[in-house]
């Protein structure tokens, strides 16, 4: 069995200065104070409820994610990027076809890179833990729903003589890397996440 894999290195981490607000079904009241907001993704499943929250001012974006405890919505993860950075993109997936949804927080390989080209992603719990965090090698890759579940990743480790294919599952309680083969061409690409 593939050994079990977890979150470290993770894209989103707790916060240096943990804070809560009245929860809120309105995703602007979340963001700080004077900052815009860009997007929101709300997951909710058994073990859990999370809000991310993208916003930002000036040249500063910051990545928020709440968990709802009752009427409190407490800050549980967080990535602050600068404008020129790679930016973040959330996605609620079922990733087991099991209807328990989770947070995918995929990160471009570089801000100039194609939409399509990841850099790392998280795969957050409801319960707002990084339960697995993926860094793609080279110059980033593809991702895409796994057929029987899960996330399947294509990337070139050295820049374009071959390609990694791996797909990423929750087994066995715990999330494992189940597939790792060498190919000589990428796949057409799959659909991605969207």
């Amino acid at each position: 069995m593939a050994p079990a894999l977890d979150g470290t290195g993770a894209l989103m981490r707790s916060p240096s200065h943990p804070s809560s607000q009245p929860a809120s079904n309105d995703c602007h009241r979340l963001a700080q104070p004077g900052f815009a907001v860009y997007s929101c993704v709300t997951v909710s499943g058994p073990s859990g409820t999370i809000t991310e929250v993208t916003s930002g001012e000036a040249h500063q974006v910051l990545y928020s994610v709440y968990r709802r405890e009752g009427a409190v919505a407490r800050l549980v993860l967080v990535n602050t990027g600068g404008t020129d950075g790679p930016p973040v993109t959330f996605h609620r997936v079922d990733l087991a076809h099991d209807g328990d949804l989770k947070l995918l927080a995929v990160q471009k390989a570089s801000a100039n890179a194609p939409v399509s080209s990841v850099g790392a992603f998280d795969v957050v719990e409801g319960s707002g833990k990084v339960v697995l965090h993926v860094a793609l090698g080279g110059g980033g890759g593809q991702i895409a729903p796994a057929p029987g579940g899960g996330v399947a990743v294509w990337f070139s480790p050295d820049g374009g003589t071959h390609v990694e294919h791996r797909v990423y599952r929750y087994q066995q309680g715990a999330w494992r890397m189940v597939v790792s083969e060498r190919l000589t061409t990428a796949p057409t690409r799959a659909d991605a996440f969207s």
